[in-house]
């Protein structure tokens, strides 16, 4: 009789398995895929969302997996540009929650407004948007030349002093500006140096008597540092102007007053920097590194 070699079938259980197996990997893939999407889908349930805060109020409006490229005029004021990793660390710090890292991918986006009253009736429209490998955020600003001149024209008017008599009321007017940050090497963490452009005129009064004095360019640095405290980081933002080109002014007794209109422009700001900004309380979660690049126009 010649010599049978016994075959032995795989068990029934291991067949089981291997599906099951099979069957995970691919509910683990499509959850992978589509995890984006679904959070997207669940929190737009959730929509709109508002948080107040002391000066206004921020809302959620839009929150997407494909961020769309909006027309010129549709742009965001704000808009700032996190990496997948930058904006889960940022979430969690937010939420106190962990986080996934397959929930936040590039070209996720959200979108809506924040208001500030204190700078204009109309709401500011902004945008997060998912993109890119950097380790820090990076926020870019658009400010409606108009909307900063009344700022000023509300906030920041001075008047120049003689002996410490009145002689004559300044108001700023801004036609253009650029704000870009410009650290140093070695410079405190807490501490961010911005290079400050702008132009404009200022218009000055005397009594009856009006005249506006053109500042082609005006330059200098503004100094931003966070003051930690128990809720999170207080900010404080001092401003030096170190070059100007302005028409000439002569005043009788003084002479070429540019040097005392700048030095009055100097200290208004940082008068109501330092006031406006008194009970203003970033939350511990706010990125320190933040990048930041601000156009007036």
């Amino acid at each position: 009789m010649p010599d049978v070699a016994s075959v032995r079938r795989p068990r029934r259980w291991w067949r089981v398995v291997r599906t099951v197996s099979i069957l995970i990997a691919v509910v683990l893939v499509a959850a992978f895929c589509w995890a984006g999407t679904l959070a997207s889908w669940m929190v737009s349930d959730h929509l709109p969302w508002t948080a107040s805060f002391p000066h206004g109020s921020l809302t959620v409006r839009q929150v997407g997996t494909a961020s769309p490229v909006p027309a010129e005029s549709a742009r965001p004021e704000l808009q700032v540009v996190a990496s997948p990793a930058a904006a889960r660390a940022l979430v969690s710090a937010a939420s106190e929650r962990w986080l996934p890292p397959a929930l936040l991918r590039g070209g996720q986006h959200v979108l809506g407004d924040v208001s500030l009253p204190i700078l204009r009736p109309e709401p500011f429209t902004w945008q997060v948007l998912v993109a890119g490998q950097a380790t820090v955020p990076v926020a870019t600003l658009r400010v409606s030349h108009r909307d900063l001149t009344h700022f000023l024209r509300t906030h920041g008017q001075t008047v120049l002093k003689v002996g410490g008599t009145p002689i004559m009321r300044c108001i700023y007017i801004v036609d253009w500006g650029r704000i870009e940050d410009a650290d140093e090497p070695g410079q405190p963490p807490l501490v961010r140096r911005h290079r400050v452009v702008a132009r404009g005129s200022i218009l000055l009064i005397a009594g009856q008597a009006q005249r506006t004095l053109v500042v082609r360019r005006l330059s200098g640095h503004a100094w931003s540092t966070l003051v930690p405290v128990p809720a999170g980081y207080r900010l404080k933002i001092r401003v030096a102007i170190e070059d100007a080109d302005a028409e000439p002014i002569i005043l009788p007794v003084i002479g070429d007053a540019r040097p005392m209109l700048l030095k009055q422009l100097e200290s208004a700001a940082n008068e109501g920097l330092e006031e406006g900004l008194e009970k203003v309380v970033l939350p511990a979660w706010f990125p320190i590194g933040l990048r930041t690049d601000v156009t007036v126009e």
